[in-house]
């Protein structure tokens, strides 16, 4: 089994959801401070982020993305210029909404230039839409602000009709920002019409939801688990699926070491709305279901039940 890459290499920072730190306390471990949050989904070569970062050194910002070269090359930069307010992940931003924030913990969130994804087919990608939209108004604090800026007339027409008609948000003067990001510039050049939206959370006062905390893996035990299962069930191995509402467990593939006695399993969760995410799982002797060494799964809100329901799927095989 050497050489088999236990961490997931969609993430970045690599180590972000193996760190005891951040799993017990959250995005103030990261920061090592308590200062308003905020979040820019699709933050690219990160000019807002560095920008927002600069104006606003009293509060902490996070960019996402999902290209691995930009995110490291904006990362170094943020380190070089001492902007420790901010950091970039590489996350699916539905999945991060849905995951890792709580209720409430958000100041601020952009979501500028967003793909508009075209094609009628391909609506559903739209980060902005009716099935979204409550996630985002959840991690908002009473108060918070929702920033939408896109140079396709379409999106910003059906973006203006959702928002205009949810009974939480009220309009608001776009912010004045002075900094351009790359397609900003580019889409001006080409006298694009851009639409900026602001939109203010109305809700009554209320103490945000506190990071609950979570231990690097929860442990599930393998019900009437005898050790000598351990070498059958590689033996016998034969791809695993379970479909739920919503996501799609695969159990690729199975790996036996004997002198331990426990199993390597590689596993594929796909989510509607969401990429697709590879991660490792292990089977002690002694029949303990958790992540692998080094492995990570970057879903905390329900990472307990989908260990839950993968660990009943390697039970079916069992019988």
């Amino acid at each position: 089994m050497c050489g088999i890459p236990l961490v997931n290499m969609l993430l970045y920072p690599r180590h972000l959801f193996t760190d005891p730190e951040f799993l017990q306390k959250g995005w103030p471990a990261w920061f090592q401070n308590e200062r308003p949050l905020n979040l820019e989904i699709g933050c690219g070569y990160g000019h807002f982020l560095s920008y927002m970062a600069r104006r606003f050194p009293e509060q902490n910002f996070i960019g996402l993305d999902i290209v691995n070269k930009i995110l490291r090359q904006l990362g170094r930069a943020l380190e070089r210029d001492g902007l420790n307010n901010a950091r970039v992940c590489k996350l699916d931003a539905n999945l991060a909404l849905r995951e890792l924030f709580p209720d409430g913990s958000l100041a601020n969130l952009y979501i500028l230039f967003p793909d508009p994804w075209f094609k009628e087919r391909r609506l559903k990608r739209r980060i902005m839409r009716a099935e979204t939209l409550p996630e985002m108004l959840r991690v908002l604090a009473p108060g918070g602000h929702l920033h939408f800026v896109s140079d396709d007339a379409d999106y910003a027409q059906d973006a203006r009709l959702l928002l205009d008609s949810c009974p939480q948000l009220k309009p608001v003067p776009f912010p004045e920002i002075e900094v351009r990001t790359k397609y900003e510039r580019k889409w001006l050049q080409q006298e694009k019409q851009i639409t900026r939206l602001s939109y203010q959370l109305e809700l009554p006062q209320k103490p945000s939801e506190t990071w609950p905390g979570y231990a690097v893996t929860p442990v599930i035990p393998l019900h009437d688990w005898r050790a000598e299962q351990a070498e059958a069930f590689w033996k016998q191995f034969q791809p695993l699926k379970e479909i739920s509402e919503g996501w799609i467990i695969r159990v690729l593939a199975c790996y036996y070491a004997a002198d331990e006695g426990r199993l390597l399993l590689r596993c594929l969760l796909a989510e509607e709305g969401a990429l697709a995410l590879h991660f490792w799982l292990e089977v002690s002797a002694q029949g303990q279901l958790e992540l692998a060494r080094g492995s990570c799964l970057p879903r905390l809100r329900h990472r307990q039940i989908l260990l839950e329901k993968t660990a009943r799927l390697i039970e079916s095989a069992l019988t």
